[in-house]
């Protein structure tokens, strides 16, 4: 278990870098893809992956959950307030945001794996 923790935090610190690197190597802005576009797959598997070693299942059921909540909130705010919904502008809306939610709820499972698992 000590090789997860090091690993999972490692990860936390290590997964934006990376993720700037691959940005800067195959120079995806001129694709308009940024950081966050590249850092959203890459900590969605390692959630997967850190969830899976540390519990008996993974968490991905509930992460998949969140993300269709995100989804469903943000086309609810377009509609009420906007009669119409710009799926264009609402799916980069709710990728930006998906991002924060995954880095999020990665830093929760770090941190829970730091204080209750032996």
């Amino acid at each position: 278990m000590l090789f997860l923790k090091i690993v999972s935090v490692l990860f936390l610190f290590l997964g934006l870098p990376l993720a700037m690197a691959v940005t800067g190597l195959f120079r995806l802005r001129h694709f308009n893809i940024g950081v966050p576009d590249v850092a959203l797959p890459l900590y969605a598997i390692a959630l997967y992956i850190v969830s899976a070693r540390t519990f008996y299942h993974s968490l991905l059921a509930l992460y998949v959950l969140l993300l269709a909540l995100l989804l469903l909130g943000i086309i609810i705010y377009y509609f009420i307030k906007k009669r119409t919904v710009p799926i264009k502008r609402a799916f980069k809306i709710f990728w930006r945001l998906s991002f924060l939610l995954t880095l999020i709820f990665y830093l929760a499972l770090v941190i829970y794996i730091l204080i209750f698992v032996a």
